[in-house]
């Protein structure tokens, strides 16, 4: 559909939003057809201001200063104050709440910063008293997460099809990444 001149104004004139004008011109919504409708007024200079306002997100609106400084005082991190907040963790919210405590001067200084598990216990960690100690032949760990290391045999001058018993050595695989022969990438070295 075209929306001519003509046609926007009487739209104009008997609706009060860009939604009802969707309605009255008899168009199919279609993405950000009230951007492009509400260009097509500015362009025609067609007065709009008594439409209701476009109702925006809310993710990124601003609190107040009351649930600011009560999500401030109960939380120890941004992402912690944000939640409390009921706002999304991302860059763009971080930023905003910047803006807002310095705008309210509220006082951040006990949050933790990225340390925000200080003074807490973490459960994955032995202590040092646990690990420190002389084995008595046993093995370290109850589970098979510790297994014996694969030995990876290099050819010492760099020929994969030289397999005389003073041209082979077995390496770990950390230490055979290192050699110049290691994965047909080193260079080869004669004899």
């Amino acid at each position: 559909m075209r929306y001519t001149r003509e046609v926007l104004a009487e739209a104009a004139h008997r609706c009060m939003s860009i939604d009802e004008v969707i309605t009255f011109c008899g168009g199919r919504p279609y993405h950000q057809l009230r951007r492009h409708l509400t260009k097509r007024f500015a362009h025609f200079g067609i007065d709009i201001s008594h439409f209701n306002p476009i109702a925006r997100r809310t993710a990124h609106s601003r609190p107040a200063r009351d649930a600011l400084q009560q999500a401030v005082s109960a939380s120890v991190s941004i992402s912690a104050a944000l939640r409390h907040l009921g706002k999304p963790v991302n860059s763009r919210s971080r930023t905003l709440f910047h803006q807002w405590v310095a705008e309210y001067s509220i006082d951040t200084r006990h949050f933790l910063g990225q340390a925000h598990q200080r003074g807490r216990p973490d459960f994955d960690r032995l202590a040092p008293a646990e690990i420190l100690v002389k084995r008595n032949g046993k093995r370290r760990s109850q589970t098979s997460r510790l297994r014996r290391a694969l030995l990876e045999i290099d050819h010492i001058n760099g020929d994969w099809s030289d397999d005389r018993r003073e041209n082979l050595r077995l390496l770990c695989p950390n230490c055979h990444a290192i050699t110049a022969t290691w994965c047909r990438g080193g260079r080869r070295r004669t004899p």
